[in-house]
């Protein structure tokens, strides 16, 4: 009785946090006119992060909350809650990849995060082959490399001491724009800065590349 108790509990805890977990992407999609892009990732956090029935503290899909917390980087001024957002999106992003190393989202968002605290291209590295070795054609780690190789432009920074990064982030910036599902986002990312779509043009080596960024 004692064991068919803990089954039934352990089921209904993975059917609510399920249903948690849905329901946060529902909130974070879907933004009304009245909300934000930041309130709707807060109430998001909170449908993944919460006490069970004992008091325990409860994660629902620590990747996905890691994600919730990278995007209120871009939505906030004040200096202590942009470290609390960075430690958190970093922990969770860190252990979900203990998890699942194979992961290539999170190896992906580890990159963009250590880029922004260090601006460092040889401390992005590990990260950016971790990302392409296990994502090397999914369409959404094409969007993450292609932002951090707009990024990279906007630095300045010589790349070619770093043959083998410059030839992942080209990779997926092509693929990026050669997959339907990744190819408008990419696209949004190459025409933020002229001067910037002018640079990353000239990393594109193949024709077809050269035709979908539209580069003259």
């Amino acid at each position: 009785m004692i064991l068919l108790l803990c089954c039934m509990f352990v089921s209904g805890q993975r059917l609510h946090n399920a249903y948690r977990e849905y329901e946060s992407s529902e909130l974070f999609n879907s933004v009304d006119a009245e909300g934000s892009d930041k309130q709707a990732a807060l109430n998001a956090i909170n449908l993944l992060e919460y006490q069970d029935i004992f008091g325990h503290p409860m994660v629902v899909n620590k990747y996905l909350l890691g994600y919730y917390y990278y995007t209120l980087l871009f939505d906030e001024s004040d200096n202590q809650q942009l470290a609390f957002y960075f430690q958190n999106a970093y922990m969770l992003f860190s252990q979900t990849i203990k998890q699942e190393p194979t992961n290539a989202k999170a190896w992906a968002n580890l990159a963009l995060l250590t880029w922004l605290n260090t601006q460092s291209l040889d401390e992005i590295l590990p990260y950016v082959k971790q990302a392409h070795q296990f994502g090397k054609y999914n369409f959404r780690v094409h969007v993450k490399l292609s932002q951090l190789a707009e990024w990279i432009v906007e630095s300045q920074q010589p790349i070619a001491h770093l043959p083998s990064l410059q030839e992942i982030l080209e990779h997926h910036l092509r693929f990026g724009l050669e997959d339907r599902r990744s190819k408008q986002a990419v696209l949004d990312i190459i025409n933020l800065n002229q001067s910037n779509k002018e640079a990353i043009c000239q990393w594109l080596t193949t024709t077809d590349a050269l035709k979908q960024a539209r580069c003259d």
